[in-house]
């Protein structure tokens, strides 16, 4: 069911989301070259825009969440206000699938030809 509240309204497209617990959601534009990092607040009526930044510069990307940091498929990390920390060194011109466990204090990430 749709909710009264929409993300279409602060002009952004999203093109993968990622949850960062029960009132957050992540969505990445990786359509157009804005690539904007979007934090969403999810509230009764549906989501809020609160934050809005671009951070990880590329296509089509997948996003997770974890222990307060925001990974991409690109190798690149940033945090919950869309700073980038960091990047993991990844084969040149390739992306991969991203899955951090933090609770081993490891980021696995799967790539091929």
């Amino acid at each position: 069911m749709q909710r009264l509240e929409a993300t279409a309204s602060f002009g952004t497209q999203v093109s993968v989301m990622a949850f960062a617990g029960p009132d957050a959601v992540y969505g990445y534009d990786g359509f157009t070259t804005a690539f904007t990092l979007s934090r969403m607040q999810v509230i009764a009526t549906g989501l809020v825009l609160s934050h809005a930044v671009s951070v990880f510069n590329a296509f089509f990307l997948d996003i997770r969440h974890d222990s307060g940091r925001i990974y991409s498929s690109n190798g690149a990390v940033a945090d919950l206000h869309g700073i980038k920390i960091g990047s993991f060194a990844l084969p040149p011109n390739q992306s991969a699938s991203v899955q951090p466990d933090w609770a081993h204090g490891r980021v696995f990430f799967l790539s091929g030809p």
